[in-house]
């Protein structure tokens, strides 16, 4: 049996780096507490449009995200939560352009995206329809996938039957009806922000928000995760001999800018959220944010909290 190499995976943490990042997780889990107050005290408002769907449930993906960076941070697992940063990022941008006006049509607008997502995956699933044939035939061109057997939905045209004729309900024609447009202007996979004349992409949602510099300072120095390209940056140094020094995994390094933003993020999307939703308890969430300010502020702040060598 092959055990872990100490220098590249340590198994055990430095006592030090073990506590602070104990005291991080239990400060990220306070903030993760307090958010799934926030989405509870939404959910008892009990509003029966169908449009709250897609944002209730967003905000419940941010927290997840918010929650996964805690459980990273816990055991030292820092550089891969800069996805779940990047995805919280994105959510929060997803979910400002939802609520800044017309949350109506723009929760529709995710409904009609989201069903037609279905569509077309149930439909691939289905080996006699046109998409099904032609993602088999990818399949079997790929040596990598050559052998992979594609699940077929027996039920599959039943369910996609089901969900046209959901299309066809009064309350989601509007939305269908700006999809088709959008489709029939060749817009092949509109997304559901492209509606009503929207922006076509997430740095035209981030321009029309006011948000570009996010954009500029998180959202693109993020995205190198994402894609795999960010492979050294971070990782690796020259030791002063000249030779190359690559860290270790689970290295400790950029805790503190992680937390930082981790923290940021959320109080934006907490203040955002209750203001757009249940203006009723902003005194809560300045009550609450006096509990955690002493911790937030020193964990936001210039000083280290700790030494990197």
């Amino acid at each position: 049996m092959y055990s872990a190499i100490d220098d590249i995976i340590p198994r055990e943490m430095d006592p030090t780096v073990k506590d602070l990042m104990e005291k991080l997780n239990i400060v990220l889990d306070r903030f993760v507490d307090f958010g799934s107050n926030i989405l509870k005290w939404d959910t008892e408002v009990k509003r029966v449009e169908a449009y709250n769907t897609p944002v209730i449930m967003s905000f419940r993906h941010f927290l997840e995200l918010v929650d996964s960076i805690s459980v990273q941070v816990k055991q030292s697992s820092i550089d891969p939560c800069k996805l779940q940063l990047r995805a919280m990022l994105e959510t929060y941008f997803s979910l400002s352009y939802m609520l800044e006006t017309d949350t109506d049509k723009r929760g529709m607008a995710f409904l009609v995206w989201h069903l037609h997502k279905q569509i077309k995956d149930l439909t691939r699933t289905d080996e006699d329809s046109e998409m099904g044939k032609q993602l088999r035939a990818k399949l079997r061109k790929d040596r990598h996938t050559q052998s992979l057997v594609i699940p077929t939905d027996p039920n599959a045209q039943k369910k996609i039957a089901a969900i046209e004729a959901l299309l066809q309900k009064p309350i989601y024609q509007e939305a269908e009806q700006e999809y088709q447009r959008l489709r029939a202007a060749k817009e092949k996979d509109p997304a559901w922000y492209r509606f009503y004349e929207g922006p076509k992409n997430i740095v035209e949602m981030a321009e029309h928000l006011d948000y570009m510099g996010l954009y500029d300072v998180i959202y693109r120095r993020w995205s190198g995760p994402i894609h795999g390209t960010d492979v050294i940056t971070g990782k690796a140094s020259i030791a002063d001999d000249g030779s190359a020094e690559i860290y270790q995994i689970r290295f400790f390094g950029n805790v503190q800018e992680v937390a930082q933003w981790a923290l940021n993020l959320s109080l934006l999307m907490y203040e955002y959220y209750i203001d757009k939703r249940i203006p009723d308890k902003k005194k809560d969430y300045l009550d609450w944010y006096m509990t955690v300010r002493e911790h937030y502020i020193r964990i936001t702040g210039k000083e280290p909290l700790i030494n990197v060598t």
